[in-house]
């Protein structure tokens, strides 16, 4: 099968890079502590719609009711714009770009797994609960930085060598 032909059309890498980019900084700066974090009941309010609650505090749909939805909206955004950045057809698409991108999603599987491998051995309990939300992201955003690294780096030998 043809690659190019399950790739996303070239207008997607700009709209991918838009939406990447600021869900990066936003949960770069929500990770660090700052308290921009709202409720499923903060979007409901601004509808008009009841708020919701729940009287059993300790039950796991609790749990998941009035979890931040600021989050679950950073992790989408991130899946989005990475996947338009990274699976986005270039302006020039040949097999050797192809070759690039596949060396690349597998040295970032091989990278993604590293990393969880040594989770496993450093961290247990909640703390590697929150490993695997970053780990979530590793393969698509480790894919994207070096494919482009890749790609800058090929472009410069080839015009060392013009």
């Amino acid at each position: 099968m043809e690659t190019s032909k399950i790739l996303l059309p070239y207008k997607f890498k700009l709209v991918g890079w838009c939406i990447l980019i600021p869900a990066l900084i936003l949960g770069i700066v929500s990770y660090a502590g700052v308290d921009i974090d709202f409720s499923i009941n903060d979007i409901r309010q601004l509808f008009h719609l009841p708020a919701i609650h729940n009287n059993q505090p300790f039950s796991l749909s609790s749990f998941s009711y009035d979890s931040g939805i600021f989050i679950t909206i950073i992790g989408i955004l991130l899946i989005i714009g990475g996947i338009f950045v990274g699976f986005s057809k270039n302006k020039c698409e040949d097999e050797f770009i192809t070759k690039i991108r596949l060396e690349s999603l597998t040295l970032a599987v091989y990278i993604n797994y590293l990393v969880l491998i040594v989770c496993f051995i450093c961290f247990w309990g909640l703390g590697f609960l929150a490993i695997l939300q970053f780990n979530l992201f590793t393969t698509l955003l480790v894919f994207i930085i070096c494919f482009y690294i890749r790609l800058a780096i090929n472009k410069r030998s080839l015009k060392n060598e013009k």
